[in-house]
C-alpha cells in the first residue's frame, strides 16, 4: 500500500467542506489589542469584547474589570474556560467561591449561575472561551 500524499492529508473531507466553506478565507491568528472592549450595561468597572474567528461552536473574549467591581451574575447555554492574564479575584459558581490570579484557568460548567469579582489592587484582564 503507497503511503499517503502531502495533498492528500491536507485535503478537507466533505463534511469540512461543506461547514468550512469560507474558513480559510477568515483571520485566524490576532493580537489582543485588536480586540474592541466596550462598556457592559448596567455593571460600572466592566468591558468587554468578542471576536468572531468563525467557529461554529467556540467563540473567543476578552473581559476587564477595574478593582471593587465585578461582572453580573449569570449564566450561559455552553461550557466556558476563562484565561487570567492580569490580576487576581474570584468566581462566585453557584454559590461556592473559587479564587484565582494571574497564570490560572478556570472551568465554568454548563448553566452554572457565576460572576467574576476583580479582587485585587489592579484591573483584572481574562481571555474566555
Amino acid at each position: 500500500m503507497e503511503p499517503a500524499r502531502h495533498e492528500e492529508l491536507n485535503r478537507p473531507s466533505s463534511l469540512e467542506a461543506i461547514l468550512r466553506a469560507d474558513f480559510y478565507d477568515k483571520k485566524h491568528r490576532i493580537k489582543m489589542s485588536e480586540v474592541s472592549l466596550e462598556p457592559v450595561a448596567g455593571q460600572e468597572g466592566v468591558r468587554r469584547g468578542w471576536y468572531d474567528f468563525g467557529s461554529k461552536v467556540v467563540a473567543w473574549g476578552l473581559t476587564e474589570i477595574l478593582p471593587g467591581c465585578s461582572g453580573p451574575m449569570h449564566r450561559q447555554l455552553c461550557e466556558s474556560t476563562m484565561f487570567v492574564l492580569e490580576g487576581k479575584g474570584h468566581t462566585l459558581v453557584n454559590g461556592r467561591k473559587f479564587e484565582w490570579e494571574k497564570g490560572d484557568v478556570l472551568f465554568i460548567p454548563l448553566f452554572a449561575r457565576h460572576q467574576h469579582v476583580c479582587a485585587g489592587q489592579k484591573a483584572v484582564r481574562y481571555a474566555r472561551m
